[in-house]
């Protein structure tokens, strides 16, 4: 099948299927800017090319995810993750409150150095926070975690709040107590002395299996696994392919122009500027005249690492019994320019 994608976007298609058996087409259009001094956005002439599976932060299913792959389900409303790291603004800190703000939704939190957990005078003590340059907001740096280090296998535990992070621990637990390393992404204002008992904070996307995506997953009991197994439920709900950490997916697709700012993760302390307008258009020629393929944008991405955004929109067109028909797929965008 031919797939005609004017540069500098990159395009992507697949086949899946829908809760009642219908097949659909989904197309997944991607752009990347960079972003320049006072939030100037340039179109990247040369975008990485389609990825089909999860960039994570480490090894694929063992670290949180990075960039999400570019080809997935349809999602009700939009996804915002900010990827990059707290900054100390003259050089060095101890702490950074870190915000990001994507029209609708919102986020903060606060970076603390690195601390451990120390056992003197028959007491449990937190070491002050060291000061730090950068700290990477990634999951694995907010509380939570796995711990499989308990004898008995049935024990093996994690956090369902965030699998990746720190400080969690199952019972019978083999992991050291004295040196262990405390969490650094916190909920705002702090809980700086003690390093616990709050409610992971974090920026980045998330994996289907955490505890806030669960409420939407459906019913799996002996009737599904009778009646329906292997389609999903009669009562999935399409908001568990919302993906964003709790508090940044907007419930309705974002149309760009919204006002994006991010504080704490520059040298200068803040980043401002407007997502931008583009309104990629896809078809699909199956026999005849095209079909539109209605795109709505799935997620935005801000890298202030590589002081980069991204933008990733999702269309479908039900095809059901038209698959082998499928000829092309093209794509444009009004007021595209680098």
């Amino acid at each position: 099948m031919q797939v005609r994608t004017p540069p500098p976007l990159v395009s992507a298609w697949h086949v899946w299927i829908d809760k009642s058996a219908a097949e659909h087409l989904g197309v997944a259009v991607r752009a990347i800017w960079t972003i320049g001094e006072r939030g100037r956005l340039s179109l990247l002439a040369t975008p990485p090319p389609y990825q089909p599976v999860d960039e994570c932060v480490g090894e694929p299913g063992l670290s949180s995810v990075r960039y999400e792959a570019d080809t997935g389900p349809l999602k009700p409303g939009t996804d915002c993750a900010l990827v990059g790291s707290a900054v100390a603004p003259k050089g060095r800190a101890s702490r950074v409150d870190v915000s990001f703000r994507v029209g609708p939704v919102a986020k903060r939190a606060r970076v603390v150095g690195e601390r451990k957990r120390l056992f003197w005078l028959l007491r449990w003590w937190n070491t002050p926070a060291a000061s730090f340059a950068r700290v990477p907001l990634v999951w694995e740096r907010a509380a939570g975690g796995t711990d499989e280090t308990p004898k008995n296998p049935k024990k093996h535990s994690l956090d369902p709040r965030n699998p990746y992070g720190r400080g969690f621990r199952a019972r019978g637990s083999k992991l050291p107590g004295a040196g262990a390393l405390l969490p650094q992404v916190l909920a705002p204002g702090g809980c700086l002395p003690l390093g616990r008992g709050r409610e992971p904070a974090g920026f980045g996307l998330t994996g289907p299996q955490w505890k806030h995506r669960r409420p939407f997953v459906g019913t799996y009991d002996d009737a599904w696994l009778n009646e329906r197994c292997p389609l999903l439920p009669l009562d999935f709900d399409e908001r568990f392919h919302l993906a964003a950490a709790p508090g940044l997916s907007s419930p309705e697709p974002l149309a760009g122009g919204e006002p994006v700012e991010v504080r704490g993760c520059t040298p200068s302390g803040r980043l401002a500027f407007e997502l931008p307008v583009l309104e990629p258009q896809a078809s699909a020629t199956l026999e005849g005249e095209p079909e539109p393929v209605p795109l709505s944008l799935a997620t935005v991405t801000v890298d202030t690492d590589a002081m980069q955004l991204r933008m990733l929109w999702r269309g479908a067109l039900n095809v059901h019994g038209r698959v082998l028909k499928l000829r092309r797929i093209d794509v444009r965008a009004e007021g595209l320019s680098t």
